[in-house]
């Protein structure tokens, strides 16, 4: 499988949604392949992804429920709130990992080798992103603070703007241009316990991990 990653013309406004604006005519992914060990519980997630000469821009929108995000720093276990996650590939076999839970909280990792420790169990060889790293991303998001125990119907966005610049750090010799071919995956994943669902866009299969790039699939930029 494969998503064109459309030039975005124009001020890129998060707010106005995925149907309007510069969003409307970019080509939509949904992010509805469950993995085995997901709950009933499957939010519908679509997302966007486009660029120009400077910055790649990413707009999730979730129709959720039984939401949960309490996690608020820096590279802490976002995954077990509600969160959307992308993973990219641009180069080689290295990968950045972007995961934000719906109040904007963001882990990112550069990994070097995505297989586990045996003793840790954690990412065998990764980069943390530092806060100067951070301070670069734009995050936009329509749910705000802790959240924990709702549990009616809600709709949140969760935007993502990252400069050419923060990619150059660990690819330098990057450009954002049509005929590029990068690899990627999206994830929805977390939410309250008892309601777990790991949900993805280009399908996973053998076990419950998302960081296998073996299953990531084609960003061509046209």
């Amino acid at each position: 499988m494969e998503y064109n990653v459309c030039r975005m013309n124009g001020p890129v406004d998060f707010s106005c949604g995925l149907n309007n604006g510069c969003w409307k005519d970019l080509p939509t992914l949904e992010i509805n392949n469950a993995l085995p060990e997901s709950t009933a519980h499957r939010p519908h997630t679509i997302a966007k992804l486009g660029y120009d000469d400077n910055n790649l821009y990413l707009l999730y929108e979730v129709d959720d429920q039984y939401v949960r995000s309490i996690e608020t720093e820096y590279n802490t276990n976002v995954c077990l709130d509600s969160c959307v996650e992308f993973f990219v590939q641009p180069r080689g076999k290295e990968y950045i990992n972007f995961e934000i839970n719906c109040s904007g909280a963001m882990l990112a990792f550069f990994i070097s080798d995505w297989h586990r420790d045996p003793v840790t169990h954690g990412i065998a060889k990764y980069y943390a992103f530092q806060e100067e790293d951070f301070k670069q991303l734009t995050v936009y998001h329509t749910l705000s603070g802790k959240i924990e125990g709702m549990t009616d119907p809600v709709k949140w966005s969760l935007g993502l703007q990252i400069p050419l610049t923060l990619l150059r750090k660990f690819y330098p010799d990057l450009e954002l241009k049509a005929g590029e071919t990068w690899r990627a995956n999206f994830y929805k994943c977390g939410g309250m316990k008892g309601y777990d669902h790991w949900l993805t866009w280009s399908p996973i299969t053998g076990e419950l991990n998302f960081h296998l790039p073996q299953f990531f699939s084609d960003l061509k930029f046209v």
